[in-house]
């Protein structure tokens, strides 16, 4: 039993039912001759037989689903035309069956930033996924997050195209990148959606120009993509929608979407004719190569903007399809050419009241030979054609005289044969001829097909189609119709015998256009005006040969980066120059072959060209000298002389952690001398040179400036030395330390016991307590200017004081510690010399 759905999945439009658009053709039929009578015999069942039947007999009216009624639209969509990118935002909507290649229309493509945002219409959703996709027509491959993998579309070390997908269902979201990439979009009222469309965002993402013609080619990559289309055909025999080609499930869709019907409209549609017609389509015909397939399936769009008509018309003409009104008054279908006979006119019964019988191919327009047009999916999808010849009417014409047959939606050869082989069958009966007979005939207005039985007169039994017009006279209780004899074996199919084309794939043949590895050297050049270039030449490798028709790109890169400029190529010489490019550089070459129209892979260096134009290293310096004094509060300044060397060029000063191991190549200078002379002296100074100490007479030269709180301090020979035995401060209050960082230094010495600790106040920050003979240095960070400060001994300190500093940090200020500094002569190509140092320095 057929559950009971009523829902429409096939669109959200809504149609007059047939039985309404049957009742328009009555005035049509009364003025065309047709009398009352005849309405009134054969009831609204009867005229809906009449008005929608698209078999062989017709009404006077000759229209056809109203077709005639309204302005002609869209035709059936070409292969080529669904196969490209059209740019445009609105479109006639399209329903795209089973397994097909499809171009897009581009409803939207703006760019942003260094992005070009294209979204395309595939087809009406929901469809049943997409199979792959193709760039400019070549097949690619993308990642799980939509990249282009090919190397093509790769740009240092990542790819520039991203192609991403949405089913067409109803719940469909906007695409998330492009509301990133356009907020604007990004309104309630007007959302930025196309539910119930497949789409494609193609995401394309700029490159430099010097890549754009290996990337880029034809500009913005064209995209198509296969895809496995309606998810939504109805398949009668089960009573459910799903992903189907047979030519039979996807005729009643098309019809169900017409007329806006549902699995549950069974009053207006025979559902049990459509799943006998489904089961005839999915019978396994024999190829002649072995094997079988489906004797008829649909793949391919339909133009949901295009005449009712064509849309039916286009697939039932690729399943000799006949769909027609029923008893009653229920669109049903059935084989437009068969064999089976729904009743019998016999003379011996009476039923012949006039017969006229004639050869019918006198009468006809003359041809032996279809030729189908279809498209097949193994010539990438391309609209091609097939021929099948009727072999004895050849024979008799003495030369081949062909139609063309549309089949647009036929998806293979065999299918498309057998399609011409019945198209040459109805076009070419054995006899034609028109009878008329009593009110029995009647039942040709349901079933054309009949047998014409004129025994016992003649042994003449054959099985006859009304053709054309049935006309019903009222008075004369008479009915007279026109028909055709076919010739036996119209529907019969022997693979060795009717399969007369095959489809030749054409073989992918080695062009033998093959890459040659290329041995490359490349050297350094000196130009008359000194600048250093690059320069290459190149061969074959091995036993190998470069033909004279191939040519080369070569680019260099400095190294690690990935900005690739074009050398300037001599293709004759087979040789490359790259300039300038700088002394001591190190660069990264590539080159590739171009042939026949065909770009090999590039082909790399293994190893950088380190450019050097003098190779010799210069001297040792004459000399490299500290000549500041101590204390030194955030610098040092230093002295060098440089010999007698025409290799000198630079002297590159290092400040290294005291110890450290020194190496030129890979350490970081402070400074580099450029354009230094022979036999010249230089000085610098690393650091702020402006820096004093904020304490006065921080060297305990005398008592001055210092005042004591607590017994046991007491100043001579240069320090303060404090005896133990209580707790007591040395200190200044005339010493004004602003806000910030301030440096400080201080030394013990004589320490036999307890601690000390160097402070300011207020607020209050300190070094803390200390232990040890030596020199202590340190950072004091103040929020707030200092009024005080000095040295606290703890009771149990005996030791001296000496060297008290406080002065404020600067950005320029040298790094506070221990150092070791070197100065290395370099010569133009960045060689070194003999390291001078290192001289060891105590930054405050």
């Amino acid at each position: 039993m057929r559950p009971e759905i009523t829902e429409n999945r096939l669109g959200s439009r809504r149609y007059k039912m047939p039985q309404l658009v049957a009742g328009a053709f009555i005035a049509l039929l009364q003025t065309a001759g047709l009398g009352y009578a005849a309405i009134g015999a054969l009831g609204i069942a009867g005229v809906n037989a009449l008005a929608l039947g698209v078999g062989y007999a017709v009404t006077a009216a000759g229209a056809y689903f109203l077709s005639a009624a309204g302005q002609k639209k869209p035709s059936a969509p070409q292969p080529s035309d669904v196969q490209t990118n059209i740019r445009q935002e609105i479109t006639a909507r399209r329903r795209i069956y089973h397994r097909y290649l499809t171009g897009s229309v581009i409803v939207f493509g703006f760019r942003r930033g260094e992005k070009s945002y294209l979204l395309h219409y595939i087809c009406e959703g929901p469809i049943h996924g997409y199979v792959s996709f193709r760039l400019d027509k070549k097949p690619i491959t993308v990642d799980a997050n939509g990249f282009v993998t090919e190397a093509q579309y790769q740009v240092g070390g990542r790819p520039r195209v991203q192609i991403l997908t949405t089913l067409g269902t109803m719940a469909d979201e906007p695409f998330a990148e492009i509301l990133d990439a356009f907020p604007e979009l990004d309104t309630p009222l007007t959302p930025f959606r196309q539910r119930g469309c497949a789409m494609v965002l193609q995401i394309v993402e700029q490159v430099p120009q010097e890549d754009l013609q290996d990337i880029y080619p034809n500009n913005m990559p064209g995209i198509q993509c296969v895809i496995d289309g309606w998810e939504n055909v109805y398949d009668p025999r089960s009573g459910s929608f799903a992903y189907s080609g047979n030519a039979g499930c996807c005729l009643i869709t098309e019809i169900m979407d017409v007329y806006g019907l549902t699995p549950g409209s069974v009053d207006d549609v025979n559902f049990d004719s459509f799943a006998a017609f489904a089961d005839h389509c999915d019978e396994d015909i024999p190829l002649k190569a072995g094997g079988t397939e489906n004797r008829y399936r649909c793949a391919g769009p339909v133009s949901l903007d295009g005449e009712n008509e064509d849309r039916i018309k286009s697939i039932a003409t690729i399943c000799n399809a006949d769909v027609y009104m029923d008893s009653q008054g229920r669109i049903a279908v059935r084989q437009k050419m068969r064999s089976t006979p729904s009743i019998a006119l016999r003379a011996k019964n009476g039923d012949h009241l006039s017969l006229q019988l004639e050869g019918g191919r006198t009468l006809q327009k003359f041809f032996n030979t279809a030729k189908v047009s279809y498209v097949e999916p193994a010539l990438n999808y391309k609209a091609n054609e097939v021929r099948w010849r009727d072999e004895s009417l050849y024979e008799d014409d003495g030369a081949e005289f062909s139609i063309p047959v549309g089949a647009t939606l036929c998806p293979s050869a065999t299918q498309a044969q057998r399609i011409g082989k019945l198209a040459v069958f109805e076009s070419n009966p054995d006899f034609v001829g028109s009878v008329t007979s009593g009110p029995q005939a009647l039942d040709l207005m349901q079933d054309y097909v009949f047998t014409l039985d004129l025994s016992p007169e003649d042994s003449f039994e054959r099985v006859a189609a009304a053709t054309d017009v049935i006309e019903y006279d009222g008075e004369a209780m008479s009915v007279t119709a026109p028909f055709m004899i076919f010739r036996n074996g119209a529907a019969d199919w022997i693979a060795a015998v009717d399969e007369q084309d095959q489809v030749i794939v054409p073989l992918d043949l080695p062009s033998n256009v093959d890459d040659v590895v290329l041995a490359v050297t490349a050297v350094v050049d000196i130009q008359q005006n000194s600048a250093p270039v690059l320069r290459f030449g190149w061969g074959p490798t091995g036993a190998a040969t470069l033909p004279d028709s191939y040519s080369q790109q070569l680019q260099v890169s400095p190294a690690d980066a990935d900005e690739w400029l074009d050398a300037n190529v001599n293709q004759l010489q087979k040789t490359a120059t790259f300039g300038p490019v700088a002394d001591g550089g190190a660069y990264d070459w590539r080159i590739r072959n171009i042939a026949s129209g065909k770009t090999f892979d590039w082909q790399n260096s293994t190893s950088p060209i380190t450019v050097i134009v003098d190779p010799i290293a210069p001297v040792a310096l004459g000399s490299f000298v500290l000549v500041s004094s101590g204390p030194r509060l955030g610098h040092a300044i230093f002295a060098l002389s440089t010999p007698n060397d025409s290799h000198q060029y630079e002297v590159r000063i290092y400040r290294k952690v005291r110890g450290a191991t020194l190496n030129p190549s890979a350490d970081p200078q402070i400074v580099a001398l450029k354009g230094v002379s022979s036999l010249s002296s230089y000085s610098h100074t690393d650091g702020d040179a402006t820096r004093t100490n904020l304490v006065p007479n921080g060297d305990f030269a005398s008592s001055a400036s210092w005042l004591t709180f607590g017994a046991g301090w007491s100043i001579s020979g240069g320090k303060a030395t404090h005896s133990a035995g209580a707790a007591a401060n040395i200190y200044q209050t005339g010493v004004s330390l602003p806000a910030g960082a301030i440096r400080y230094a201080f030394t013990l010495s004589g320490v036999t016991a307890g601690s000390a600790q160097l402070y300011s106040m207020t607020p209050l920050q300190s070094s803390g307590f200390k232990t040890a003979n030596g020199q202590y240095l340190g950072t004091l960070t103040l929020t707030a200017t200092g009024t005080e400060t000095g040295i606290q001994a703890q009771s149990a300190f005996a030791g001296s004081v000496d060297d008290v500093i406080l002065y404020q940090q600067t950005s320029a200020c040298a790094p506070q510690g221990a150092w070791d500094y070197y100065a290395v002569p370099f010569n133009r190509s960045g060689i070194a010399g003999p390291a001078s140092g290192p001289i060891a320095v105590t930054i405050i």
